[in-house]
C-alpha cells in the first residue's frame, strides 16, 4: 500500500469531506460534533488516518464503518496535549494499518481486529496466526538509547491479555516469551538481552542487559538491568535493580538494588530510598526494611527482623530472629543481632560484637570488638562495651559508662554516671558502681551494694571490705575502704 497519498477535503456546512488520491468519491466524513464516519471497505494509509484524527482531537468522537450497523465511541479527551497529537496512533482507538510477514491488515489501536463479526466487517481482512504466536511486532517504533523499538500487539488470548491488546516495547521477539503468560504492559521497554517469560508481568519498566523476569514475578515502575534475575511470585515496584541481584520467592521490593546475592521468601522492602550494594548479600525469610536503610558490603539478614530509619548494615554483619533495628542503628564487621534485640538511635555495633535473646540498646550506645550483650540486658546513654566482655541477665548499663577488657556484669547489677568495669572484674547480684568509680583486674563483686564517688578497687581484698548490709537494712550501701 502506497503510504504517500494525497488527501483531498471539502469544508462544508455539515463539517468535513475526505478522500484520499485515486478515490473516485468521498470516503471519510469529520461532523461538526467530530464524529468521523470512513465508508465501507475503505482503509486509509497509517499517515493518512493520523491526519484525519489530529482534525478531530478531542471531544467525544464516535467511529462508524460508514451505516447503521455499528461504531465505536471514543472516550473524551478533555485536554489535548503535544504528546498526544505526536503519539495520536498509540493513544486514540483507531483504524491503523499493521504489516505482518509482509502482508497489510486493518485493526484498532486497541488492538482490536475488525474480526468479531464478520457481517460488519466482512471487506477488512484478518490476521492469520498459523505459527499460532501470542503476539506481533508491529509497525510502531519507538527510539530509545540508541535502540529501535517495536510495540507488540497480542494476537490471541492468554492469561488475562485478550487478542489484539497492545503492549509496551521490545527490540525483538527475544525480549519477550511467545509462550506462557508473560506480557509487557503500558510504555515498558525491554531490549538488549533482556528476557520476559513464564506468567511475568511487566509494566511501566525498563529492562536491559541481561536482566530476566521469569515464573510468575511482577515488575511495576522498575528498573532492571545487568544481571537480575527476578522470579517466583515477587514483585517490584518502584525499584532501582542491577549488577547481579536474585529476587525471589514471595518477595516484595521497592528502593535502590545493587547487589550480587539473593533476596527470597516473603521478604518485604518498601522504601524506595532503600540502598542494598555488595556482594554475597542474602536477605531471605519475613524480613521488613524500610525508610532510608543501607545494605552493603556481604551482609545476612534473616528471620522476622524489621531494619527501618536510616539503619546501616555492612560488611559481614548479620541479623536475625525477630531482632529490631531503627533510628541510625549502624552494624558492620563480622557483628551478630539475634532473636528478639531492639537496638535503636544511633547505636553502632561493630567486631565480633553478640547481640542477642531479648537485649536492647539505646541512645548512642557502641559496642565494638568481642563484647556481647545478652539476657534482658539494657545499656543506653553513651555507653560503651567493648573487648570481650559480657553484660547479660538483667543487667543494666547507662550514662557514659564503660565495661571493657574481659569484665563480666550480670543478675541485675547496674553500671552508670562515668562508671569504668575492666579488667576480669565480675559484678552480679545487684551490685552498683556509679559515678567515676572504676573496678578492674580480677575482682569478684557480688550482692547489694553501691560502689560510687571516685572510688577505685584493683584488688580482692579491696573488694570484700566493701558492706553488706542484712536484708532488713535499705540498699544504700558504700564503700568503706
Amino acid at each position: 500500500m502506497d503510504k504517500t497519498k494525497k488527501l483531498r477535503f471539502i469544508y462544508a456546512g455539515n463539517g468535513i469531506s475526505i478522500s484520499e488520491e485515486g478515490d473516485k468519491e468521498f470516503t471519510a466524513h469529520i461532523s461538526p460534533t467530530r464524529k468521523i464516519n470512513i465508508n465501507r471497505g475503505k482503509v486509509f494509509t497509517h499517515d493518512n488516518l493520523r491526519k484525519i484524527y489530529e482534525m478531530a482531537d478531542s471531544g467525544n468522537m464516535i467511529f462508524s464503518n460508514g451505516d447503521s450497523l455499528g461504531h465505536l465511541v471514543l472516550n473524551p479527551i478533555r485536554k489535548p496535549t503535544k504528546e498526544y497529537i505526536n503519539n495520536l496512533t498509540d493513544e486514540v482507538v483507531q483504524l491503523s494499518v499493521e504489516k505482518v510477514e509482509g502482508k497489510e491488515y486493518v485493526c484498532t489501536h486497541d488492538g482490536v481486529i475488525f474480526s468479531d463479526n464478520p457481517n460488519k466487517f466482512r471487506d477488512i481482512p484478518r490476521i492469520q496466526n498459523p505459527d499460532d504466536k501470542k503476539y506481533i511486532l508491529t509497525d510502531y517504533t519507538k527510539e530509545y538509547d540508541g535502540h529501535i523499538l517495536y510495540r507488540v500487539r497480542a494476537i490471541k488470548d492468554f492469561g488475562g491479555v485478550k487478542a489484539g491488546e497492545i503492549g509496551g516495547y521490545v527490540a525483538g521477539e527475544h525480549n519477550l516469551s511467545q509462550h506462557g503468560n508473560s506480557w509487557i504492559q503500558s510504555d515498558s521497554k525491554v531490549f538488549g538481552l533482556a528476557y520476559v517469560g513464564d506468567n511475568a508481568l511487566v509494566r511501566k519498566s525498563i529492562m536491559y542487559g541481561n536482566a530476566k523476569a521469569i515464573e510468575n514475578s511482577r515488575i511495576i515502575h522498575t528498573t532492571m538491568y545487568g544481571d537480575t534475575v527476578i522470579k517466583g511470585f515477587a514483585i517490584s515496584n518502584n525499584a532501582y535493580i542491577y549488577h547481579k541481584s536474585v529476587i525471589c520467592g514471595e518477595s516484595r521490593v521497592s528502593g535502590h538494588l545493587a547487589f550480587e546475592g539473593i533476596i527470597k521468601d516473603k521478604v518485604f522492602i518498601k522504601d524506595p530510598g532503600v540502598r542494598i550494594t555488595g556482594k554475597d548479600i542474602e536477605i531471605s525469610d519475613e524480613v521488613q526494611i524500610s525508610e532510608n536503610v543501607k545494605v552493603d558490603g556481604h551482609a545476612k539478614i534473616r528471620g522476622k527482623s524489621r531494619i527501618m530509619g536510616y539503619c546501616e548494615i555492612t560488611d559481614y554483619a548479620e541479623i536475625s530472629g525477630e531482632a529490631i533495628l531503627k533510628d541510625n542503628v549502624c552494624v558492620g564487621g563480622k557483628s551478630r543481632i539475634w532473636n528478639n534485640a531492639i537496638l535503636s538511635g544511633d547505636v553502632k555495633v561493630s567486631g565480633r560484637a553478640l547481640i542477642r535473646d531479648n537485649a536492647s540498646l539505646y541512645d548512642k550506645v557502641l559496642v565494638c570488638e568481642a563484647a556481647e550483650i545478652c539476657g534482658e540486658a539494657k545499656i543506653k546513654d553513651n555507653a560503651i562495651i567493648s573487648g570481650c566482655s559480657i553484660v547479660r541477665d538483667y543487667a543494666k548499663v547507662f550514662g557514659d559508662a564503660i565495661i571493657t577488657d574481659y569484665a563480666q556484669i550480670t543478675s541485675h547489677t547496674q553500671i552508670r554516671g562515668h562508671a569504668q568495669i575492666k579488667g576480669n572484674a565480675k559484678l552480679s547480684e545487684f551490685a552498683c558502681v556509679c559515678e567515676n568509680s572504676c573496678i578492674e583486674g580480677d575482682v569478684v563483686l557480688s550482692g547489694d551494694t553501691i560502689v560510687k564517688g571516685n572510688t577505685h578497687i584493683s584488688t580482692q581484698q579491696q573488694a570484700n571490705k566493701v558492706f553488706k548490709p542484712s536484708i532488713s537494712k535499705t540498699s544504700s550501701n558504700e564503700v568503706s575502704l
